[in-house]
Parts: structure tokens; sequence; C-alpha cells
């Protein structure tokens, strides 16, 4: 799951509640939802850092909630869906989080294009002849071969909650094409996200 090296990842739509004053928070959870442990820490380091930069505090909950992304595991052990909200709202009053952002891979996308190849010309040197010797220049011809490229897209799913009322305050979806490493493109998603909550008033940077 999740962001890359080489990629490019864009803002595909953003909420949130109109004419609502900025709100000011004590700690924000930050809960990504994915079974990889590693690209989860990652993620939620980015954006509680992010947060933390424009004087927010924001903390990960990867050791917080272990359990988060892991639904098919706790059913083995016969947890089902209530339970676990049940101890997820324990842990959010336990640690004092009045917001929680949540984040999740909404969709995964593959698409396929053919790139066809090219020809250049390019005029042989005439040595020792004068500005008009460039018409007699001879031309050969250097072609590449077509080839297709695979182009892969996560669509990843933000929403960031009221604790107190258990209302949605803001919500987007971003697009980050043919990942190759998480580790930097979760600062640039993380950017991005938070740029658009101060943006749109959301929260009150400090």
């Amino acid at each position: 799951m999740f962001l890359a090296a080489c990629s490019t990842t864009s803002m595909v739509v953003s909420w949130n509640q109109k004419d609502a004053p900025p709100r000011e928070y004590k700690k924000i959870g930050i809960v990504v939802i994915t079974p990889n442990t590693s690209n989860r820490a990652t993620v939620e380091d980015a954006l509680s850092s992010e947060f933390r930069s424009k004087g927010i505090r924001a903390d990960a909950t990867f050791n917080t909630f272990p359990f988060a992304g892991q639904m098919g595991q706790m059913s083995q052990y016969g947890i089902d869906t209530a339970t676990l909200q049940k101890k997820i709202r324990e842990r959010v009053t336990a640690n004092n989080f009045d917001a929680i952002m949540t984040v999740a891979l909404l969709d995964k996308q593959k698409s396929e294009e053919y790139v066809e190849g090219t020809s250049i010309s390019i005029a042989a040197p005439v040595y020792g002849y004068p500005y008009y010797g460039y018409y007699s220049y001879a031309y050969s011809t250097v072609y590449s071969s077509g080839y297709y490229t695979t182009t892969t897209s996560y669509f990843l799913e933000s929403n960031l909650y009221d604790v107190a009322s258990g209302n949605l305050i803001w919500a987007a979806q971003t697009k980050t094409t043919d990942p190759s490493s998480i580790e930097l493109e979760a600062p640039n998603y993380a950017r991005m996200v938070v740029q658009d909550i101060l943006t749109k008033k959301v929260l009150k940077e400090k």
C-alpha cells in the first residue's frame, strides 16, 4: 500500500463544513488503516510531523491502536466489529484525543499505455566545407521501437472527525501515481493534506 519516490500525488477532491469557524484541538490522533504496519507507521509519522510543524499537536497511533486495519485477524479471535469499535472509543478517551484523522486506501487502479517508437534524422558532418556545404549533408535516421508502460494509481481517503460530536469535519481523496518509495512520498502527501486543511480554515494554525 501507498506512495512513491518518482510518483505524483495530487488532490482529487476535498470537503469541509461550510461557514464553520476554525477549530482548535489539543491532540489529534492519526490512524492509518492498513494491515501493513511499516507503511502505517511511516504515513502516521509524516502526518503528525507536518501537523506539529504548523503548531498543531498530532500523534501517530500505531502503538495506541495496533489493531487498526486488522479486522480480518481480529475476527479469527472472536472480536467482532462492535467490540472493536468499543475498544477504539476506549483508547481515544484514555489518550485524550479530541480529534481523529483516518487514512485508508480507497482504490487501486492499473492502466497500460503503448508508447510509439520515434525516429530522429541526424546530419552527418562534412568537415572542411563552408556553410553552403551543409546542403550536401547525408542524413541517417535512428529508430527506437515502441513499448508498453504500466501506470499504477493509488486513491487514498482521508477523514478528520471531531471526537465530541462524532461528526466528520473534513474529508479528501488524493491520487498517487506510480509508487516506489513510501518514505519519500509520505511527506509530500502529508504536506498536501495539512495545507488543504489549513487553507480551508478547518483548523487554526498556531
